[in-house]
């Protein structure tokens, strides 16, 4: 019993972590085609080759290269729990 209690335990807690993940992937990169041409994401200015937060920005990051491709945009985005705008074409490519 307590095996099995335990397992459940440990599985909601990995489904819940899965599901917080995915959650903050959607807000932070999803929800439309976003527009990585800039160099920066919104509340961050490029400074010197980093992107620097703003006062306007309340997450946890203070700055990172401003050199990032797309993918690493997309994983800035997320971990640092702010976005890119959404592009003005809107198609979206899943």
């Amino acid at each position: 019993m307590a095996a099995e209690s335990n397992l459940l335990t440990s599985i909601s807690g990995d489904a819940s972590n899965l599901v917080s993940a995915n959650l903050d992937r959607f807000v932070f990169a999803g929800g439309c085609p976003r527009d990585y041409g800039s160099n920066c994401p919104i509340d961050f200015v490029e400074q010197g080759g980093k992107c620097v937060a703003s006062n306007t920005y309340f997450g946890s990051c203070t700055s990172f290269s401003a050199s990032l491709d797309s993918n690493q945009k997309e994983g800035m985005a997320v971990s640092c729990r702010t976005n890119w705008p959404c592009s003005s074409s809107g198609s979206y490519n899943f």
